[in-house]
């Protein structure tokens, strides 16, 4: 008879509620845990992730732990280091794209790659995407590029081919743009964001004897941010689980928000009815104790999203941990300046107390109301931060210099060539560009060696583009000497005089941003154990915007509601709450939308630590003309219990 072990008195599930106790210790089959906002949903995925290394001898090998952020994954994993104290190599807490790149670096030749494929940015589909434009004669005056890259990323995201596209579009100009953009991908050995997952399925469908090593290694899986996933991400699990079926998925409907970039509600709504089976039922654990917010703020909260009736069966009402603490201030201003004239007032009040700006957050459904929030701020003198504007690593000078390196690492990759070969300038204009690009599509070569060969221009040019190969050449032989990322990119500065390129055009800015560029190299090679070139610029490729977010910065910031998710402040200021604005124009119309558009204003509410500020304006300029504009009906919604006019 196999001996039952009593786990009830391990030191993981100390200082857990009663809930939360038995989802860390229910670590056999599929389970479900239903984690509202604040309701300690990292603790309890990290002291299961524990209790099964620790006290149920697990190898670390054997877990899985995905999530949707490096800030998380990194979070989760010290966390747990945190607690086991002892070596945990082998153990995966990853997000689903770094699971991808790391399974398809292992195994490329499958999908007719080489293991040092590119991973291309925005920056580089848009370049991409513009080039094939082009060449198949797209009038770009009916076809947005951005249009186009969002037919292609719901296209993976639903696990849809290129060859299967037209059955989903009846315009044939999306279907080929699609088909040339992949082809083109694999030209240059390089994959998008998307590609990342996309080619990870395929390759588990098409070479099943693959699948079945990850099968078999992983015993455990965790999936947190369930509600999030998409079609892909949800055949991934599926796929993953499939041997062992010991499947923990972690998430809340009611924080659902990202159905435009393909995620799926009914993924979590459906997930007991997808993995029960005769012999095992889904055990459903709901972690409704919130540790957040004040007591009158989580209750708003929990009237707000009550009218929405996409929910988990019997979903239970989140229950405040902390006392009642005041009502909700609601102020309504004469116009957008009216109203941050209001919010600058109580910031500076706020300060006059001694609060840290840091943990003050402007929270708004577009980036387009920042302005009059940012004018009012400068003239205030309130330091603040803009969170979700242009990322570090898609900075033009950032991208120039790892465009070099990525051509070091991959010399089939053409939009870094294409990018850098006339930066600094050397003389090689856009029309000898076309030309290199149709010479190097004709011989059916990368567009690198076709430098050294291209007879399809005069011999000024000539001279110019060999030149550009000759340096690539000398830089190749400096990185095969094996010199550190730093020494590196100061090799690349140097030759290419790059800074001075930089001082000619009297950009600090852009300087100071190289220097911080090398500081993340000397901080990746110091805290890497094995660190590669390759490494690092999968590390750049696939950071997310809330990565670079500062906790402390001594900052107010100023961010879309999208962007808020998985934070929290102490004072949040809820702007805009207006008809058409929030709830958005687009979503009046569907009841879904407006489903998710509450959902959204429920993760708003929810980021409150102290103190919640709601506000809108009876006027507002939108998109240049000045429109009277209707409260929100989510203040009606909240109801005035809980709200008090100022």
């Amino acid at each position: 008879m196999e001996e039952v072990i009593d786990y009830s008195n391990t030191a993981f599930v100390a200082g857990l509620n009663e809930v939360q106790k038995i989802a860390v210790l229910e670590v056999e089959g599929p389970v479900l845990i239903l984690a509202g906002a604040g309701s300690g949903k990292t603790r309890v995925i990290t002291h299961r992730i524990a209790h099964l290394i620790r006290d149920r001898q697990v190898s670390p090998e054997a877990v899985l732990a995905v999530t949707f952020t490096n800030k998380a994954s990194k979070e989760m994993l010290e966390r747990v280091k945190h607690l086991i104290q002892e070596e945990s190599r082998g153990l995966w807490v990853t997000t689903f794209h770094s699971m991808g790149a790391k399974i398809l670096r292992k195994h490329p030749e499958a999908l007719g790659f080489d293991k040092n494929f590119s991973i291309y940015g925005p920056s580089e589909q848009k370049t991409l995407v513009k080039a094939i434009m082009k060449d198949l004669n797209i009038d770009p005056k009916r076809y947005q590029v951005k249009t186009l890259l969002s037919y292609i990323s719901n296209f993976k995201g639903d696990n849809i081919h290129p060859e299967e596209a037209h059955k989903e579009v009846n315009d044939q100009n999306i279907v080929k743009v699609y088909d040339k953009f992949q082809s083109s991908l694999k030209e240059a050995n390089a994959m998008d964001f998307d590609d990342l997952q996309f080619h990870l399925l395929t390759l588990f469908e098409d070479h099943p004897e693959i699948l079945e090593i990850y099968q078999e290694r992983f015993e455990y899986i965790l999936v947190d941010e369930y509600q999030d996933t998409n079609q892909i991400q949800y055949d991934l699990v599926k796929l993953l689980s499939k041997k062992h079926g010991n499947v923990c998925v972690v998430g809340d409907e009611d924080q659902s928000i990202y159905s435009w970039r393909g995620a799926n509600i009914q993924n979590i709504i459906n997930f007991t009815s997808d993995y029960s089976t005769p012999d095992q039922e889904v055990k459903r654990y709901e972690l409704n104790i919130n540790y957040r917010c004040p007591g009158n703020c989580l209750r708003a909260a929990n009237l707000l999203i009550s009218n929405n009736t996409q929910r988990t069966t019997d979903k239970q009402s989140m229950i405040p941990h902390k006392d009642d603490g005041d009502m909700l201030p609601y102020f309504l201003g004469f116009d957008g300046h009216d109203e941050a004239r209001d919010v600058c007032r109580t910031i500076l009040n706020l300060q006059d107390e001694g609060v840290n700006l840091s943990t003050a957050v402007i929270l708004y459904r577009t980036h387009a109301q920042s302005r009059v929030m940012e004018q009012q701020f400068i003239r205030e003198g309130i330091p603040y931060q803009i969170f979700g504007g242009h990322r570090f690593f898609e900075r033009k000078e950032i991208k120039d210099v790892l465009a070099y390196l990525s051509l070091l690492h991959n010399a089939k990759d053409s939009e870094a060539l294409y990018r850098i070969i006339n930066v600094p300038a050397r003389g090689i204009g856009a029309a000898t560009l076309t030309k290199l690009r149709s010479f190097a599509e004709n011989h059916r070569i990368p567009p690198l060696l076709a430098l050294d060969g291209i007879d399809t221009v005069g011999a000024g040019v000539q001279k110019k583009l060999l030149g550009f190969y000759n340096f690539y050449l000398e830089f190749l032989d400096f990185f095969h000497e094996n010199h550190s990322l730093v020494d590196l990119t100061r090799f690349l500065l140097e030759k290419t005089d790059y800074i001075n390129y930089l001082r000619s055009k009297d950009e600090h800015e852009r300087l100071e941003n190289i220097d911080e560029l090398i500081n993340t190299m000397a901080e990746y090679e110091e805290n890497e154990e094995n660190p590669t070139l390759e490494g690092y610029l999968e590390k750049t490729a696939l950071v997310a915007a809330i990565d670079g977010f500062e906790e402390d910065s001594g900052l107010v910031t100023m961010m879309t509601l999208h962007n808020a998710k998985g934070l929290e402040f102490d004072y949040v200021f809820m702007v805009g709450l207006e008809e058409e604005l929030f709830p958005h124009a687009n979503s009046l119309e569907d009841a879904n939308l407006l489903e998710e558009e509450r959902r959204l204003c429920y993760v708003g509410v929810t980021r409150t630590m102290k103190e919640l500020y709601l506000s809108s304006a009876r006027s507002r300029y939108i998109h240049g003309v000045e429109k009277y504009q209707v409260p929100s009906r989510f203040l009606r919604e909240i109801g005035d219990e809980f709200i008090m006019k100022v």
